[in-house]
């Protein structure tokens, strides 16, 4: 794992991947089209500080596009969903959640997050058993003193 850094320069340092998204989209896609990109990146790929978070949409700066993306998706997986928006030049968060048709919840085994679960259905079904990079958890708590008490 490498440096934390901050949810914005977690999108700064996709700068490359955007243009050459940029660049297929102009390449494939006519004007009459919206043009966007999606960014995904992992927790374990690029930790960012404002993980634990609810909300982070209100931390990030304005991006610079190319002038032929429409918007930008970006997941910070596992648990944030950003988007801007080039025409009202500004971010919106989507709240990531799960529910049955009947309105409820989905059964999450042992308390592990949302993701994690449908990754071990999806593993499951799939008769895969090696190990999974959404199979981690965060978590706060105290650590015990290194000075034992008298």
């Amino acid at each position: 794992m490498g440096d934390v850094l901050s949810a914005n320069d977690v999108v700064e340092a996709a700068q490359s991947m955007i243009a050459k998204a940029a660049k297929q989209l102009r390449d494939k896609s006519s004007p009459d089209r919206a043009r966007v990109v999606f960014i995904v990146s992992h927790f374990l790929d690029r930790p960012y500080v404002e993980c634990l978070d609810p909300l982070i949409a209100h931390t990030l700066t304005a991006p610079t596009l190319p002038d032929e993306i429409d918007a930008m998706w970006v997941f910070f997986a596992p648990s944030h969903l950003v988007v801007w928006s080039a025409v009202e030049q500004r971010w919106t968060q989507l709240l990531l959640g799960s529910f049955k048709e009947d309105g409820t919840a989905p059964e999450v085994d042992f308390g592990m997050e949302l993701l994690q679960h449908y990754e071990g259905l999806f593993l499951e079904r799939a008769g895969i058993d090696g190990p999974s990079p959404f199979y981690y958890g965060l978590g706060t708590g105290e650590l015990p003193s290194a000075v034992d008490a008298e």
